[in-house]
């Protein structure tokens, strides 16, 4: 069994502290480390000056001879000075009043062999970390206080650097503390405000549920950001929309068992009258089951409809290729005129309409608005079925003079199972214009409807041209 994902204010929280912690921590590292290197550089400038300056002193002079105080003038009293003889004795500290030890004079000497001009290292004697240098002192004799003259080959000079550690540990420890006092208070206010800014969201849910339940769907995002309302506005479609849908369903499956109804009463009549006797072989029979052929019929093609429309709702796939439309047409007002010959059909197109879609679907377009208007106009009225061009569509309008449909019936035309004449409900399955409107908006094309009670009929049909 999984575990229960964890809540989104609880994620942006511990998300958001954790950003904290990494800044609490990195930014007193980063300004220490800096701090500690602004002081090495320091020392390592100090060192550097402190040996030019000795080798200024002794510049020029071959044979030079001071006494301490005269090199603690030259190089401060916070430096270290071991001395180095010619003979490589450690003569050192140079100065009685230096804490410094022979032992750790000697790790100073050590430590410094072989640096060149201008080179430091670090190094830890007993009492303190330094940072040290040599400098090369030919020629120069040192008298100690105990008024012994030496000659020297080398001074090591070193800086007490225990002050600058102190520094940086300090620093590091307040900016610690202070990083966690921060990151506490910080974390709260955090949890706090992230607490206020998603309560819009817990009463949406809250909503969500209520209106799954009593299907009225009202959102609220109180005086949350701009976000939110998008996000209310946004659920309110999505629930208006789904019990649209379930609706449009319900309507649709009364519907389609109201159609079906009437096939399967008169097959149950005729059936219910065989079983009875009361039909008899010879022409009542043959009546029976030729009016059962027609009412199978009807429902053969109510399905095969029912079947088409949920096709083209899935996405039905066309087979797109070039098509004539001009010719298409021609071909089905072709076939009208076969089929009432006593019927007035005008065709006219005065120049070629190249679409590309599916020529099968097409045509079953331009039959059934055909066939739509021969249906529903009385014998012998004209209809004019015309093929021509605008800008960038193929543009198909089919015209009748019948009595027209009242305005009120116009806009649910293309409504499954929809009839401006109920008393007609006998005639056809319904389900023509919605089959006309599914595929013409598969080929991105629209279809229209423009009628006048008493002035006849006009159904319009645009599609994109090729190219």
């Amino acid at each position: 069994m999984s575990s229960r994902p964890w809540s989104l204010r609880r994620t942006l929280v511990v998300q958001t502290v954790a950003l904290l912690a990494v800044a609490a921590v990195g930014v007193p590292l980063a300004v220490s480390g800096i701090v500690e290197r602004q002081l090495d550089a320091q020392v390592e400038d100090q060192l550097t000056g402190v040996t030019a300056s000795v080798g200024q002193a002794l510049s020029g002079q071959e044979d030079v001879t001071l006494d301490v105080g005269s090199i603690r003038g030259v190089v401060g009293a916070s430096f270290v000075i071991v001395g180095v003889a010619e003979d490589g004795e450690v003569r050192a500290p140079a100065g009685e009043a230096s804490t410094l030890s022979q032992a750790d004079a000697d790790t100073l000497v050590t430590a410094t062999e072989g640096l060149r001009a201008g080179e430091t290292v670090e190094a830890d004697t007993s009492g303190f970390p330094v940072t040290a240098t040599r400098a090369r002192t030919p020629g120069l004799s040192l008298v100690t206080q105990a008024g012994e003259t030496i000659a020297m080959d080398s001074l090591v000079l070193a800086v007490d650097t225990s002050r600058d550690a102190t520094i940086v540990r300090r620093l590091r420890l307040v900016s610690a503390v202070v990083g966690a006092a921060a990151l506490v208070v910080l974390a709260a206010a955090t949890a706090f405000t992230i607490r206020r800014g998603l309560a819009p969201l817990d009463a949406m849910a809250a909503d969500a549920h209520a209106a799954a339940a009593d299907r009225e769907a009202t959102f609220s995002a109180g005086d949350g950001p701009r976000e939110l309302h998008d996000l209310a506005v946004a659920l309110e479609d999505a629930f208006e929309a789904r019990h649209r849908a379930e609706a449009t369903v319900r309507a649709f499956v009364a519907d389609a068992s109201h159609e079906l109804r009437g096939p399967l009463t008169t097959l149950n009549g005729w059936l219910d009258l065989y079983l009875q006797g009361a039909v008899e072989p010879g022409p009542d029979l043959d009546r029976a089951i030729a009016s059962m052929e027609r009412e199978t019929g009807r429902m053969r093609l109510l399905v095969d409809e029912l079947g088409l429309l949920a096709r083209l709702d899935r996405g039905l796939p066309l087979t797109m290729a070039p098509v004539d439309l001009v010719g298409l047409a021609r071909e089905v007002v072709d076939d009208a005129r076969v089929v009432d010959q006593s019927r007035p059909l005008a065709f006219t197109a005065p120049r070629p309409a190249p679409v590309v879609g599916d020529d099968a679907r097409l045509a079953q377009v331009l039959r059934n608005l055909v066939g739509n208007a021969m249906q529903h106009t009385p014998a012998g009225t004209p209809i004019e079925v015309g093929v021509h061009v605008e800008a960038a569509d193929a543009v198909v309008t089919v015209v009748d003079h019948g009595p027209g449909i009242a305005p009120e019936h116009v806009g649910r035309l293309f409504d499954r199972f929809y009839r401006a004449d109920p008393s007609r409900a006998g005639e056809g399955s319904g389900l023509g214009l919605s089959i006309v409107k599914s595929i013409v908006d598969a080929h991105g094309g629209t279809v229209t409807v423009d009628s006048h009670v008493g002035e006849g009929a006009t159904v319009t049909v645009r599609l994109p041209l090729a190219g």
